[in-house]
């Protein structure tokens, strides 16, 4: 383009122009002389032809920027105005736009307007500018391109369709030397692509939608790093602070405040780590995993980006004076299999192996899980072990000992204490149960159950046995 501008050819005038391509500005000045001088829109005129500071005028013209032998870029422009100073320029109907490497168009583009600052290599896109590639097609409102810096920043909304999905986004900036992306407030819906190993052709396709404050993109195409972002598919939703994605592996890496929602149950960790092509996830931390009560189970959060609020036991909580039929029926309540649908049971613990291919769903649960049932009426009971499996689909809560021993402890608002060497706890509709095996420990009565008189108060039952069940 500079060379173009230096052709004496193109820097011949056209003549004078009609006093509507001045700006308003100069308009107002040009009605100041007329008022001291007969002959002053003779010599504005004289002075300025082609408009203030316009020193040529190139219609029609077909550009084309090379660096050294190589061509870098090229375009069709209906219309650019030159500067005198041959450093500023204005172009009008951008169309047929190439970016070139090594021969070949890398992206193309259009735009309605543009203005060029040679001397700080500034380029200014406004009126819808639109840019097509390999990986996309997107528009922005207003695109900057720093030449130096090689880096450019499209601003005030994006729109378009980026690796197969749509996007919507408030700003882009794009270093491209280091292939370095970085896209604010942004939403992306579409597929991923898997292949259970590189050499199978048949590729499956997983429908997921991400969205949240940021996220960056590198010089490796497959690896996206989202911040304060939740990704969302068919059956289940995961929310962190940072989110890492290896598109090509498809293993995301979520850290910090880490939300993972299933239909029949979701955890709150500091990491977790999900294997799609093995349909596993590997929890650690400070775990808290709440097994859905029947009510809510099949439904996981489908907008906001706020934190869920956790399933968390209530704590201390002033004790009302229930009525002795009311006290008689949360008894019954907390003693009864029947319950375990009804109320949510949180379990924390330090770490979690989920596997969730369907047909074979369980959680590997180790490192002191506890878990814990809240009922009206605060009551409440618990059970701790050394390790617990969680099978889903099955609806069945195993805890175990280290064989021989009792390790598996369950105990309750009233008093109840059980040590256990296994303890198993259905929570499937007409199969609730709670069984142990190999129980040990001691339950509260009832005078009255015990043939004394109505005093309320509670005396100790024990039983012992190796084989005894609870159900």
């Amino acid at each position: 383009m500079y060379n173009l501008i230096r052709n004496p050819k193109i820097r011949t005038t056209l003549g004078f122009v009609l006093f509507a391509l001045a700006t308003p500005a100069f308009l107002a000045g040009v009605r100041y002389l007329l008022s001291i001088d007969p002959f002053a829109r003779y010599s504005a005129a004289y002075a300025n032809p082609l408009g203030a500071g316009i020193g040529s005028i190139i219609t029609d013209a077909n550009v084309k920027v090379f660096e050294g032998k190589e061509k870098v870029l090229s375009f069709d422009v209906a219309r650019i105005e030159i500067h005198r100073n041959q450093q500023y320029f204005h172009l009008e109907n951008v169309h047929n736009g190439a970016v070139w490497e090594k021969g070949k168009a890398k992206a193309k583009f259009r735009a309605g307007e543009a203005v060029y600052d040679a001397r700080r290599e500034f380029v200014e896109v406004l009126g819808s500018p639109k840019l097509v590639f390999e990986e996309g097609e997107l528009s922005a409102s207003i695109v900057e391109i720093f030449r130096q810096e090689k880096r450019l920043v499209a601003s005030k909304g994006i729109d378009g369709t980026y690796k197969k999905g749509e996007v919507h986004a408030a700003s882009l900036t794009y270093d491209w030397e280091n292939r370095h992306g970085l896209v604010e407030s942004f939403l992306w819906k579409g597929p991923i692509e898997l292949r259970q190993e590189k050499q199978e052709k048949t590729v499956k396709r997983r429908q997921i939608l991400v969205r949240g404050e940021r996220f960056e993109s590198f010089s490796n195409p497959d690896r996206i790093i989202y911040y304060n972002a939740e990704a969302i598919d068919q059956d289940s939703l995961l929310r962190a602070r940072k989110i890492t994605h290896d598109r090509e592996n498809d293993v995301i890496v979520a850290e910090g405040e880490c939300e993972y929602h299933a239909p029949d149950a979701f955890m709150l960790a500091p990491k977790v780590t999900i294997y799609n092509k093995e349909k596993r996830a590997v929890i650690t931390g400070d775990v808290r995993l709440t097994i859905k009560p029947e009510k809510e189970k099949g439904r996981i959060p489908s907008s906001a980006l706020q934190p869920a609020k956790p399933d968390l036991p209530p704590g201390v909580k002033p004790t009302e004076k229930l009525s002795e039929e009311e006290q008689k029926k949360t008894e019954e309540e907390l003693r009864s299999g029947k319950t375990i649908r009804k109320y949510p049971i949180v379990i924390t613990c330090r770490n979690i192996e989920y596997f969730y291919q369907k047909g074979a769903k369980r959680a590997i649960i180790t490192g002191s899980p506890l878990a814990r049932q809240e009922l009206r009426n605060n009551a409440w009971r618990e059970i701790t072990g050394p390790r617990a499996i969680y099978e889903e689909e099955k609806e069945i809560l195993t805890l175990m000992s280290t064989p021989g021993l009792r390790e598996v402890v369950m105990k309750n608002s009233l008093g109840d204490e059980f040590h256990v060497e296994t303890l198993v706890i259905s929570t499937k509709e007409g199969d609730e149960r709670i069984i142990g095996y190999g129980a040990e420990g001691s339950l509260r009565v009832r005078e009255e159950e015990l043939g004394g008189e109505k005093t309320g108060t509670n005396k100790e039952g024990v039983g012992k046995g190796g084989g005894n069940k609870k159900k």
